[in-house]
């Protein structure tokens, strides 16, 4: 009970002074697609990390799905989204480590065409 009005108070107060818990706790890392790239591979292919994470989610509901009932489409359809949406964000972090990549690369074809070859006189 006492935590409810706590609670209540404190999203009062936030509201009243127009402040937004969940943009001020956001950091920004800055628009440069390498280094976001790198950290997210490095939190992704950790050891217990993101991948990890995403594989045991979707293991987890290929497991349930086994175990539904055959006259329960509903419950069956469920879990199928389920485990479509943790590879759907397995996705979506493989494209922000490639997008990380494919920067990394143009920069360094941008570099190269940028040299101005050296001339020999016969």
């Amino acid at each position: 009970m006492m935590r409810k009005l706590i609670t209540r108070l404190i999203l009062w107060l936030c509201d009243s002074f127009d402040i937004h818990p969940l943009d001020e706790a956001r950091i920004n890392m800055g628009a440069d697609k390498q280094a976001r790239s790198q950290r997210w591979e490095t939190f992704a292919r950790e050891d217990g990390g993101l991948f990890d994470l995403l594989d045991k989610i979707r293991g987890e509901y290929l497991d349930a799905m086994g175990k539904v009932a055959p006259g329960d489409a509903a419950k069956l359809e469920a879990l199928a989204i389920g485990g479509r949406v943790a590879e759907q964000l397995r996705s979506q972090v493989r494209s922000v480590i490639a997008a990380g990549e494919i920067e990394a690369r143009n920069e360094d074809r941008a570099a190269k065409l940028s040299v101005v070859p050296a001339r020999k006189s016969i």
